[in-house]
């Protein structure tokens, strides 16, 4: 029970984060990353997010990246490569992806994302079209530094 409350409470403020990002402050700009920090207005807390070239449905956090399907048939199966290594095994999404419709790295994916140059995801949306991204991540170390650093907490 008191892990279901605190994903839900990490999906609260992300999605109160995401519906900020028009008017974040803008903490760094590289080629494919744009480092963006808002600011809670009712706790004052500080939160970053890097986007992905403008493309608001790619988010990275410190600890997570996040390739929003909304819109585009969810997701039924995946699998990710990281740069010129194996795919991974194919996967179904978890429950809060599939409610989110949201591909969800986890912290040990962003680890070794950080990195990489380069990451691949293939598979299947929940209305059988494919999904198919090819991203070139170059410079998601320096912007995930950001993201760690006491600037963004």
């Amino acid at each position: 029970m008191r892990a279901i409350v605190v994903i839900a409470l990490i999906i609260m403020s992300s999605n109160t984060v995401f519906g900020q990002l028009a008017t974040a402050e803008r903490m760094l700009e590289l080629s494919n990353w744009k480092v963006l920090r808002t600011k809670n207005s009712m706790t004052d807390k500080l939160s970053c997010v890097a986007i992905h070239r403008d493309n608001y449905s790619i988010q990275l956090k410190q600890d997570a990246l996040y390739l929003s399907r909304e819109g585009k048939g969810g997701v039924a199966i995946y699998q990710i490569r990281i740069d010129e290594a194996a795919a991974t095994k194919s996967r179904r999404p978890g429950k809060i992806e599939q409610q989110l419709s949201t591909i969800i790295l986890t912290k040990a994916e962003v680890q070794q994302l950080v990195g990489a140059k380069r990451l691949r995801v293939s598979g299947l949306s929940v209305l059988n079209s494919m999904i198919n991204e090819d991203l070139d991540i170059d410079g998601i170390a320096t912007a995930h530094a950001v993201l760690a650093s006491p600037k963004c907490k």
